[in-house]
């Protein structure tokens, strides 16, 4: 059927591919893949410093929702054992900065082939974020702001030179919502907010609107209009905006080379997400597959005795 082409096709092909064990039900899936990716989880945790209470209870939340939404059969954990294979890359000792950010860009850009077509877009961003951050002496206020000028003018490019092309990017989250109304995603659909009737053929439009998403996928303040049970989410995802945050800083502060490869992953995907993620639920869903990045941003985001750009570069 053409609802199974694409992602869907690729990972039922995958899990059919893999199934040495015969399994027979989804319960036996669920079995094998909660155990083999919990202790993945271990490993990673324990791979880290010790955590204070906030820190631990967030770290907690992200293994329940993994368990949840990423570790069943399906593309999502797929999409961990990618994040997972990138964040062997870049914690190697034995791979050059070079090899590791061709790998992780080959990773990342073969999203876009097995998966969504769109998903090229987070190995692009990645690219730009990683060489921007490597390079730049801004603050971090100055590098988000040539971040999203970058993404005006390169829309404003696709716009004038490849109108279908644009509308491709432009319109993703239109086009899944387009209809689902009556669905129970729609309780917390992600739609444009100014003029969202045009904002689609106008690239000026369509970067606020980019800009008023971003913000709310980071801090969806919405959420809390939703029910008490939004409450969680909304915590999870502060507390996640918190830790890139304070991880951008020590970024921008201490330039190490590693930390600026695994935020650059993390800015590439939510930069990517911004354009198409039509409901917070979806959107959590998705975080979480990137939940090795995020530990990182956990563990590695303090900045002890170090004065705002006094630390050279380190390899």
């Amino acid at each position: 059927m053409q609802s199974w082409e694409g992602s869907y096709k690729f990972a039922a092909d995958l899990f059919v591919k893999i199934d040495v064990f015969n399994l027979t039900t989804v319960n036996q899936w669920h079995l094998l893949i909660g155990v083999t990716f919990n202790v993945i989880i271990v490993y990673l945790l324990l791979s880290g410093r010790d955590t204070n209470t906030i820190e631990t209870i967030y770290l907690l939340a992200g293994i329940v929702l993994a368990n949840i939404y990423t570790f069943t059969i399906g593309k999502d954990v797929i999409q961990f054992c990618l994040f997972f294979a990138i964040y062997t890359i870049i914690a190697s000792n034995r791979l050059t900065v070079n090899i590791k950010t061709i790998l992780v860009t080959a990773i990342l850009l073969s999203e876009g082939f097995y998966f969504k077509a769109y998903y090229f877009l987070i190995g692009l961003f990645f690219i730009g974020c990683f060489f921007l951050l490597k390079r730049t002496r801004y603050n971090l206020k100055k590098t988000f702001l040539i971040i999203l000028v970058s993404i005006f003018l390169i829309m404003t490019i696709l716009f004038i030179c490849s109108k279908s092309f644009y509308m491709q990017i432009a319109s993703i989250r239109y086009s899944i919502n387009l209809g689902r109304e009556s669905s129970m995603d729609a309780r917390t659909a992600i739609n444009d907010l100014i003029l969202p009737q045009i904002a689609n053929n106008n690239p000026i439009l369509l970067i606020v609107n980019y800009c008023i998403n971003a913000l709310r996928l980071m801090i969806p303040l919405e959420l809390l209009t939703k029910g008490v049970y939004y409450i969680p989410f909304f915590l999870f995802q502060v507390l996640t905006a918190c830790f890139v945050y304070r991880y951008a800083k020590k970024c921008i502060c201490q330039r190490k080379i590693t930390d600026i490869l695994f935020f650059s992953v993390y800015i590439g995907f939510f930069l990517c997400s911004v354009f198409f993620e039509p409901d917070f639920g979806s959107w959590v869903r998705h975080e979480i597959s990137i939940f090795p990045i995020l530990i990182q941003a956990v563990y590695y985001s303090l900045i002890p005795d170090v004065a705002a750009g006094s630390v050279k570069e380190t390899k």
